[in-house]
């Protein structure tokens, strides 16, 4: 499905607007890009991504989630014959918001040893792979996609924040942790980043001391704000 939902190389516009699809038929190698906040769940292929010392390698067994914008370094393996294919959710922070402050504590998704992370992956179990899958399906029809296909995104948005590292996104409803903060800093650098800025300014932005920022910064980044 993904196949027939996408068939110019790069990223594709699906019915649903925070929906693409990516496409990719060549090797790449590593190289620099920027990736938004949200979700990606791979029908066929392998991508590494590199941030930090850490590098990240996402296929059709787990799925990456970005809770914040990040610059990163990333390797593609496909062929013609085998291109990578890809499900982009782009995340819908107000939804997230209203799911957190439904789903009981006890059922959102934890993060081991409850560090803050701007990425994380996730085994993507049969909840999982069947929400894409009945996405996908509806996707495929105009009608069923404007009916159908927001529920199913909300789906995908509550298994995510209720699954494995599930703690990461959901921390993004409440603007005073740490991944919330750095958020707000980073988008304030995405958006202007064609003018002069400074460190203490967005500590003092995020209500925060530049030593704190600075840390907070780093493990939610694995980046310096520098």
């Amino acid at each position: 499905i993904m196949n027939r939902l996408a068939p110019a190389e790069g990223v594709n516009p699906t019915r649903l607007n925070r929906v693409k699809i990516y496409r990719t038929s060549q090797f790449q190698p590593r190289q620099p890009l920027c990736y938004g906040q949200g979700v990606i769940i791979v029908g066929q292929g392998t991508k590494r991504v590199f941030i930090g010392d850490a590098s990240y390698e996402y296929n059709p067994d787990n799925y990456l989630v970005l809770s914040v914008p990040l610059p990163a370094e990333c390797e593609t393996r496909a062929t013609p014959e085998s291109p990578l294919l890809s499900l982009i959710l782009d995340l819908d922070i107000p939804l997230i918001k209203k799911l957190v402050e439904q789903i009981p504590q006890s059922s959102l998704g934890r993060t081991p040893g409850g560090a803050a992370q701007g990425l994380f992956l996730a085994k993507a179990t049969h909840q999982i792979k069947d929400a894409t899958l009945r996405l996908l399906e509806v996707l495929e029809s105009p009608l069923e996609a404007s009916i159908l296909g927001p529920s199913v995104y909300r789906e995908l948005m509550f298994r995510v924040v209720c699954g494995e590292n599930g703690a990461a996104l959901s921390a993004l409803a409440n603007k005073n942790t740490k991944v919330a903060r750095v958020e707000k800093a980073l988008n304030q650098i995405h958006d202007n980043y064609e003018n002069p800025m400074n460190v203490d300014e967005l500590a003092d932005m995020v209500h925060m001391s530049v030593s704190a920022f600075h840390r907070v910064f780093k493990e939610v980044t694995a980046s310096s704000p520098i």
